[in-house]
């Protein structure tokens, strides 16, 4: 499935040349490797349309390495019996397969500021972290969702969030008014998943659960840690070769922002899967789930996005 593709295509409003990729067999992993050569050979014959989607199809190299927002189809089913939301039916998705990782985020911060939706601005109100590379942390519900809007109208997608009739992209909430904000499930804009697709992923192929808790003291090991405890004599923290282990995986490196409200007695608190790194790892899913309210921030908690599957 060319998702790339066929999302660069309709943001240069050049679908009619889909036909000319999908004839030659043209993947998204070809698209970074592609050149100008190429697109003539293609029978692509205006320069401007050349040059417009080099430039795009350079930016697929950037989604494809680590840090980027390469999505991942996650084929659907029914959560099984042994999870807390057994029965609950799942569609065909995507996911990335990394978190946002700071640098898309501040871009992406960067584009929405500037007022580039009919004069009205994206505001952000959180996200830090420690590096470009290093995933955005400290970031609320909220700015969650306005990310994923304004990554979704960068790209000429349909945002999924609104408020009042209109896109979501600035704070006017407090905490006991989710009711306001609403989602269009048939957009096909960017989005945060829902927790039963979070742990539909996580138990998937993608994301080995027996590798992951295997690996754990591995990991724990690279973090500088003993049980989830800072291990002072212990190895520092070596991104790289936590990288090795697949840290992209779902589980163990950060709590994880869904769209859900919890099923606790609170009023407005949204679903976290995904325990982190400093996390203990006793017991399977149903112990990486916690729910904190949609305006709080926390060191370890942060975001990947998902998007519906286009028919």
């Amino acid at each position: 499935m060319n998702m790339n593709l066929q999302v660069i295509l309709q943001k240069e409003k050049l679908e009619n040349l889909l036909p000319l990729f999908t004839n030659q067999n043209i993947t998204d992993s070809c698209l970074p490797d592609l050149t100008d050569e190429c697109l003539v050979d293609l029978g692509i014959k205006k320069m401007g349309d050349r040059q417009r989607l080099l430039s795009e199809f350079r930016h697929v190299s950037e989604q494809l390495a680590p840090g980027g927002s390469f999505m991942l189809t996650i084929v659907g089913g029914i959560c099984p019996h042994d999870s807390l939301l057994a029965g609950q039916t799942v569609s065909t998705f995507l996911i990335a397969k990394y978190p946002v990782m700071l640098a898309e985020w501040e871009r992406i911060k960067v584009w929405g500021g500037a007022c580039q939706s009919g004069g009205v601005c994206y505001e952000f109100k959180s996200g830090e972290a420690e590096g470009c590379q290093a995933p955005v942390v400290r970031v609320s519900w909220y700015d969650a969702l306005k990310f994923c809007n304004a990554k979704s109208e960068e790209l000429g997608l349909t945002p999924c969030y609104s408020m009042g009739g209109k896109i979501y992209r600035s704070d006017a909430l407090n905490g006991d008014r989710l009711d306001e904000v609403n989602w269009d499930i048939k957009a096909n804009g960017y989005r945060l998943p829902m927790e039963a697709e979070w742990e539909w992923a996580a138990r998937s192929g993608v994301c080995k659960m027996e590798e992951t808790f295997s690996n754990r003291q591995i990991l724990n090991a690279a973090m500088g840690l003993e049980n989830g405890i800072p291990n002072h004599n212990g190895r520092n923290h070596d991104n790289n070769w936590v990288d090795q282990l697949e840290s992209y995986e779902l589980p163990n490196n950060l709590w994880e922002w869904c769209w859900d409200l919890a099923e606790e007695n609170f009023i407005s608190h949204r679903r976290i899967r995904g325990g982190c790194w400093n996390y203990g790892m006793n017991g399977g899913l149903d112990k990486l789930r916690v729910s904190r309210g949609p305006d709080s921030l926390n060191d370890v908690v942060g975001f990947r996005i998902a998007r519906n599957c286009e028919q």
